[in-house]
């Protein structure tokens, strides 16, 4: 891409001659900005997509390095992570299980709970013991796999991969409460609706529900879209 630089003369029409001007030092940085720019944006578009005609950029494969795998796990962590110790904090200095608040005619409640079992307090009824190896021990491996599968080199599709980081993040910031606060996690929001209710969650439950869905939703559109360029190629 060309810097635009306007053809005028170095002297004035008053004199007898005068020369075309080369683009000024800034000009000419300016240019060279631009064209690194442009380089760049090309080099990590395919370096993440391969983009495919009739395909939506965001289900194309994506083959990054392990360090932009790297910063993109960083980031979703530290987004999710601090934004859910952050709430769970102001919600053990503001709520109580004897005081619940609620909000949007009721639609939310807060309440504070340590729950000792799983996501939406699943598990909570198993003996002390095993729920501890299944929820701890069980938890930490089954994260450390999937940071293994995130970072190796096989083809994950950009919707299910940002849905497998936002669920690993979740899932972290609950393992941070339970070794933390003696194998229990601090819940204290509950949805209801008339007679019903959901369970009572926090913010990494959300990010795991949200993590889940982006990837039911990635594979499912992946499926649509293989089954599509089959008809369309038969």
């Amino acid at each position: 891409m060309a810097f635009p630089w306007p053809l005028l003369p170095t002297h004035y029409e008053t004199q007898s001659r005068f020369e075309w001007p080369t683009p000024p030092r800034t000009a000419q940085g300016v240019n060279l900005l631009l064209k690194i720019g442009h380089k760049l944006c090309q080099r990590i578009c395919e370096n993440w997509l391969t983009v495919g005609l009739g395909t939506p950029m965001f289900m194309n494969f994506m083959k990054p390095s392990r360090v932009v795998r790297w910063v993109a796990i960083l980031v979703v962590l530290i987004a999710t992570a601090g934004c859910d110790q952050a709430t769970k904090h102001f919600a053990r200095s503001r709520f109580s299980a004897s005081d619940p608040k609620l909000l949007a005619s009721g639609l939310m409640e807060f309440t504070l709970a340590e729950n000792p079992g799983a996501f939406l307090s699943l598990g909570e009824s198993l003996p002390p013991e095993l729920r501890g190896g299944i929820l701890t021990i069980g938890t930490s491996l089954g994260l450390v796999a999937l940071l293994a599968y995130l970072l190796k080199g096989s083809n994950v599709g950009l919707l299910p991969f940002f849905g497998l980081v936002l669920t690993w993040a979740g899932g972290v910031s609950n393992l941070i409460d339970r070794l933390s606060r003696r194998g229990t996690v601090t819940d204290f929001m509950v949805v209801r609706a008339g007679p019903f209710h959901t369970g009572i969650f926090n913010l990494a439950d959300m990010a795991i529900f949200a993590g889940i869905a982006m990837v039911f939703v990635g594979i499912c559109v992946n499926g649509w879209m293989g089954k599509g360029k089959e008809i369309k190629n038969s």
